[in-house]
């Protein structure tokens, strides 16, 4: 295996299957709130109770994430792939790859819901308005108000994310 991909292995799964959870729990979260609120695509639309369960998941998913990279870095010392996985997530890598994976897993959705399937925005592939993520979270708890990232922002970051991966690699940044 190329020596860079094979360094890469390790954060790409780690961010992966945090990415994947997002997608089948998150996805789950947000389809049942869409059924509970037809034709109401986006988290501001919701009440304030459903936005606030929405939030509690993005509280939990954060812990989560927080709990990953520290695991990697201190527990078992990995702090260039950890550093990684960060770097995806703080990016909206992970929020660019959970809108590309949810036609993948909505059939899945769909069954674990009992019939209740995740609707994507205006049928395309991402939110027309933007994507809040952690950003839009954390403006909903500090402002009161949903702040959201332009699709083309969230795509130029995530290849920022993906490219400094692979320039940490290659360069050895971060190697103790």
């Amino acid at each position: 295996m190329i020596p860079i991909f094979e360094a890469l292995a390790l954060p790409a799964s780690v961010f992966f299957a945090l990415a994947v959870f997002d997608v089948f729990i998150g996805g789950r979260i947000t389809a049942m709130l869409q059924q509970k609120n037809p034709g109401m695509f986006y988290a501001e639309d919701w009440s304030d109770l459903d936005q606030r369960t929405n939030d509690a998941y993005q509280h939990g998913y954060g812990i989560i994430i927080a709990a990953a990279t520290l695991l990697m870095a201190i527990g078992f010392g990995i702090v260039q792939e950890a550093i990684i996985v960060f770097l995806n997530l703080l990016l909206y890598g992970e929020d660019f790859w959970f809108y590309v994976l949810i036609p993948v897993f909505k059939p899945l959705i769909k069954f674990f819901n009992r019939g209740i399937g995740f609707q994507s925005p205006a049928g395309g592939l991402f939110p027309e308005k933007g994507i809040s993520g952690w950003l839009g979270a954390a403006g909903r708890m500090f402002l009161g108000r949903n702040v959201r990232v332009p699709i083309p922002i969230v795509i130029i970051a995530t290849l920022i994310s993906h490219g400094f991966s692979f320039l940490i690699v290659w360069q050895g940044w971060f190697k103790f």
